[in-house]
């Protein structure tokens, strides 16, 4: 049950920080990366 939760958790970061990389690489708007940073935060204590 800890694997699952751990792996979810995982796959949510990665979703997060590869959308923040990409869509920062496509519009260069530098508040990109604190928002996902923000949101890597927000599944890390959920």
């Amino acid at each position: 049950m800890a694997d699952a939760a751990e792996t979810r958790i995982c796959v949510l970061l990665r979703i997060s920080t590869l959308a923040g990389l990409g869509l920062f690489a496509l519009t260069g708007a530098a508040w990109l990366d604190p928002v996902a940073g923000f949101a890597i935060a927000v599944f890390a204590i959920h």
